[in-house]
């Protein structure tokens, strides 16, 4: 039998691509993860074409996306989409994704019909799956932090759950901490870390 992994709704890598992003872009960015997850509390976060994006059932369900003058959020089979034009954005304003350009709070649309758009799409996810393509997986995983290491002599739990995760989860955490600049930095991430591996599901 396979070995079944842990897995982890929110992603390091995730976290730091908001961190970088513009200051007017992470609030929009925060939310519209936040309202992702309210959504599809199966939803796993992963990095593809250096965006975020949002797993449902293995398959994309939609992504995020920060540039220099905008944010862009992007559902994912927008095409197959019941929306009569309420929220989907059409002609000049059109953007990546199908909201338009955001720049602000202000220009998402209410939570409750981003809502409704984000569980149109998990139903198309909830379909039929593609077969999938056989991939060769990458196991080299860098040697744990020291920080960590003390941390989960104590942690048991935890320790035991970052052990079941899959060799890319894995990377992405150690990244996320050793790339902190500062020490307040690092364990602050360290912290979070540890929460989000206590809430996983084996």
């Amino acid at each position: 039998m396979a070995k079944q992994h842990a897995t982890t709704s929110y992603s390091p890598a995730v976290d730091r691509y908001i961190e970088q992003a513009a200051d007017f872009a992470k609030p929009v960015l925060l939310s519209l993860r936040e309202i992702v997850h309210a959504t599809c509390p199966e939803a796993c976060e992963t990095m593809k074409w250096n965006m975020p994006f949002f797993l449902y059932r293995e398959r994309p369900l939609c992504h995020i996306a920060a540039f220099k003058q905008h944010c862009a959020f992007g559902i994912w089979n927008a095409a197959l989409l019941e929306d009569n034009g309420t929220v989907l954005t059409t002609g000049a304003k059109k953007a990546m994704g199908q909201f338009g350009r955001i720049q602000s709070m202000t220009d998402l649309p209410p939570k409750k019909q981003l809502r409704e758009i984000i569980q149109q799409a998990m139903r198309l996810n909830e379909g039929p799956t593609p077969q999938k393509r056989k991939v060769r997986a990458v196991t080299d995983v860098p040697a744990l932090p020291e920080i960590l290491q003390k941390v989960f002599a104590k942690q048991k739990v935890a320790a035991a759950r970052y052990e079941a995760l899959r060799p890319s989860h894995k990377r992405e955490y150690i990244a996320w901490i050793v790339d902190a600049k500062k020490e307040e930095t690092r364990d602050r991430r360290v912290a979070k870390t540890i929460e989000r591996l206590l809430r996983s599901t084996e």
